[in-house]
């Protein structure tokens, strides 16, 4: 992995500032705006070779967190009938 590489990760973790965490190549990465259950496509703007973390930037919400959502609503609604 590289600085401006594109990679696609799914968000497993939320960090302590908000921002997603997922995890590739026993990398964490950093990524702003997504939260878990969300797959992203993002561009690493920061890479620490020794901590073996970067942060990213989304370019693409490739599956979005509203349709685990309402699949988990509609879950919920079969078990209060």
């Amino acid at each position: 992995m590289r600085k401006n590489d594109m990679v696609t990760v799914m968000i497993e973790d939320m960090g302590s500032n908000g921002e997603g965490i997922g995890k590739i190549d026993g990398y964490a990465l950093f990524i702003k705006d997504a939260v878990i259950g969300d797959v992203v496509e993002a561009k690493i703007t920061e890479l620490d070779y020794e901590k073996k973390r970067a942060s990213l930037s989304i370019k693409a919400l490739l599956a979005e967190r509203e349709a685990a959502e309402e699949a988990e609503n509609a879950a919920m609604e079969t078990v209060e009938e």
